[in-house]
């Protein structure tokens, strides 16, 4: 996991969220209200042991939009990941190239 501090001015790089992360930040409220209509608890094992248990439910063609979302995160994560490697070269050659001119 790569971020960026407040003294460090490379890009951010965001972790990228699988399948189920994504299913799971959807529909989480969803899943809870619906245990809470059945008068189920809701605390946090109860509540992810629900959000698994619909995602394995998943019909082939409702998970390929989450795994669909989350290849395209992954996407993203790399090209963020190649902008950061570029700007951190960059920095050093800039470092070398103040080091030498000493």
């Amino acid at each position: 996991f790569t971020n960026t501090t407040a003294d460090d001015d490379l890009p951010t790089v965001t972790p990228a969220s699988t399948a189920y992360q994504i299913h799971q930040r959807k529909n989480s409220k969803r899943i809870r209200n619906q245990l809470v209509q059945k008068g189920l608890p809701t605390n946090l094992a109860h509540l992810t042991k629900a959000i698994s248990q619909a995602f394995k439910n998943l019909s082939p063609v409702e998970r390929s939009v989450y795994d669909d979302e989350a290849t395209n995160d992954r996407f993203r994560f790399i090209r963020e990941s190649h902008l950061r490697d570029v700007a951190v070269e960059r920095k050093k050659d800039n470092a070398r190239r103040e080091r030498d001119e000493i």
